[in-house]
């Protein structure tokens, strides 16, 4: 006897492959929950204990997840305003933008160095 999420596909039998699919799909695939995952990517923030590389590639698999089947381009430019997004220094995403990167790998990249550089500038004009 099965349990749970399992019935769905082994009570099933009378079922055809397309809805037994599209009950799948349903229950456990991202096709309605977009909406989800579009307001936590826009809501995103970077937590405490994250870094920036978890970050990104945490933004990369919700864009996956909202935005399924869509055009690359797209795909391409909303990872970086996502994560500039996500920063919670407005000063740093601010810097960020202003450097336009082209490319997620390239915002990350900047956004890394430019961290280090703040944080540096901090810890001298403190030890003065």
């Amino acid at each position: 006897m099965f349990f749970g999420p399992s019935c769905l596909v082994w009570n099933s039998e009378d079922k055809s492959y397309e809805e037994m699919k599209r009950k799948l799909r349903h229950r456990f695939g991202a096709t309605d929950q977009q909406g989800k995952f579009r307001l936590e990517l826009k809501y995103r923030k970077i937590k405490l204990s994250e870094t920036l590389q978890q970050l990104a590639s945490e933004v990369e698999r919700s864009i996956q997840l909202a935005y399924p089947g869509k055009d690359p381009e797209l795909l391409d430019t909303l990872p970086l305003d996502c994560s500039i997004d996500a920063l919670d220094d407005k000063k740093l995403q601010n810097m960020v933008r202003l450097k336009e990167p082209p490319t997620m790998r390239q915002d990350l990249t900047q956004t890394v160095l430019l961290e280090v550089l703040e944080r540096g500038k901090e810890g001298a004009c403190g030890s003065s």
